[in-house]
Order: structure tokens, then sequence, then C-alpha cells
């Protein structure tokens, strides 16, 4: 993967695509196994600074159906169903309205991100493998690492080192 994201242009300064991110996921579930999965896409936040919605959308939709591939490719091997966690996110959010294209403590709303959340605990209650549910609460991304350490079955290791952490997210 990193000879691919060497040949790709480097639109972004060092920032990757996040089509060479998806498949750099794919591989790592493939060859490595994990219990848990976490992967942060980028490519909205590029192109909203760049102000093309119309790749913003596209990207979000890359995005989306990235998510279905992963889902469908854990729930399809039965080693990973019922015993892989998956979640993605991004790394910050945006504004909204005239500020969509921007972010940071001056614009409203850029503390919201999205994040999919599927797998073995995560999926809410009156959903299924096949139709995993959308919940809607407020959560923080300062939740991830005790969300990841409690799909390990590592919460009271995490808790027990990091007191003053958020706890996990819990979905009813």
């Amino acid at each position: 993967m990193n000879d691919m994201a060497a040949l790709v242009p480097p639109y972004w300064g060092n920032v990757r695509f996040d089509a060479v991110t998806i498949e750099g996921a794919l591989h790592y579930l493939v060859t490595r196994k994990p219990r848990v999965l976490y992967v942060m896409l980028g490519d909205t936040d590029e192109w909203a600074h760049e102000r093309r919605y119309d790749l913003y959308l596209d990207a979000a939709n890359r995005g989306d159906r990235f998510l279905k591939i992963l889902w469908d490719w854990v729930q399809a091997v039965p080693e990973y169903r019922g015993r892989t966690a998956l979640l993605v996110a991004t790394d910050h959010g945006r504004g909204s309205g005239n500020d969509w294209t921007d972010h940071g403590k001056k614009v409203p709303a850029a503390e919201r991100i999205w994040i999919g959340l599927l797998g073995p605990g995560l999926v809410p209650v009156g959903s299924s493998a096949a139709s995993p549910a959308a919940i809607q609460g407020t959560f923080t991304q300062s939740q991830f690492a005790a969300t990841i350490a409690a799909a390990l079955g590592l919460e009271a290791e995490y808790r027990k080192d990091n007191p003053k952490a958020a706890g996990a997210l819990r979905i009813p």
C-alpha cells in the first residue's frame, strides 16, 4: 500500500486519498485478522477545503460504499462474523451552511463528526447484521479509545490506566 501511495500524485501534500486508506484497511483486515478495525477517512475534508461540493458528496458516497464492503465482507467470513468490530470516522467535523468548507473552534457545528460503528456490542437493539440501524445521540471522539478497548475486552484495564478518559460508546 505504501508503494501504491507513493505512485499517487500528492494532490494535498502528505495527505493520501481515501482509496489508498481503504485498500490498506481491506488488506489489513484480510491478512492480520483484527478483532477491531479503526479507519479514518479524510477525502470529504480535503474536498470541502477546495470548495468542491460535488467531490465532497462523491467522497461521502465512496465512504458509505466502503462501510458496506467492510460489513458485507466481515459478515461473509465465519471467523469474523460476530467477532470483529468496525469503526470508521473522520478526524474532525465541519461547519454547516456557509461554513461547510471549514472547521475549528470558531466554526459552529464543526465539533460534530460522523462515525460508523458495526460489530459485536455496537449494533443497536432492533437491527440486524443485514440491516444495521442508525442511532442518534451525543457522542465524542474522545470515546473512541475506550470503545476500542471495550470491543477487545480490555475496558477494565483501560479504565484503570486512564481513569479520567471518556467512557466507551454505549448503544442502547
